[in-house]
């Protein structure tokens, strides 16, 4: 059957070929290297998919089964990912900055080289992107072991962004780090 996959905001075919599923054609306009950023692709049955390198920034996956697709390295930045059921899904070194995650199942997925157990805390309109797991916590582009955060010194975070970094971390740090114990140290939630 022809399949077409269109953008999201323009509704023009980014991508068209004759495939027997989406998930197909969706993984045949990957490896053949095709932009997929900005696609309208919510609902779509990408179950064990291998998106691993897409660009699929701004693109709407809302309501998508993304379970157990390798999602590696792809740019997920500013994608509609709500109501995902990402359960299983490999997330390592994919870029989730800005992405929309809300009531979205992580259960068992990999993300930063660590396998979820509960959904991640995304904290959106600030400064920078932030998402807190119960090992690791990205601020911005930097991804860093919790007690690493705890303990970076002044300089060390002035190196990462310069003073309206420090300043941020002054005012931020008690209340991620405060989120962080409070999510995941409280197992019943």
């Amino acid at each position: 059957m022809k399949i077409q996959i269109k953008n999201r905001f323009d509704l023009k075919v980014i991508f068209e070929c004759e495939a027997d599923s989406l998930r197909i054609a969706v993984e045949l306009a990957i490896k053949q290297k095709t932009d997929l950023s900005g696609a309208n692709l919510s609902g779509a049955n990408l179950y064990r998919a291998d998106l691993s390198m897409a660009d699929l920034s701004r693109a709407d996956l809302s309501m998508a089964d993304l379970s157990m697709a390798n999602l590696s390295m792809a740019d997920l930045s500013r994608a509609d990912l709500s109501m995902d059921n990402l359960s299983g899904a490999n997330l390592s070194m994919a870029n989730l900055s800005k992405a929309n995650l809300y009531m979205a199942d992580l259960s068992g997925a990999n993300l930063y080289g660590e396998k979820l157990d509960k959904n991640p805390i995304q904290l959106l309109g600030l400064r920078y992107f932030v998402m807190i797991t119960k090992l690791q916590i990205q601020i911005g582009c930097e991804i860093h072991k919790v007690e690493e955060w705890e303990s970076f010194d002044d300089r060390r975070i002035l190196e990462m962004d310069g003073k309206k970094a420090l300043i941020w971390w002054r005012i931020y740090k008690p209340i991620i780090m405060s989120l962080h114990k409070e999510y995941y140290n409280n197992q019943e939630s």
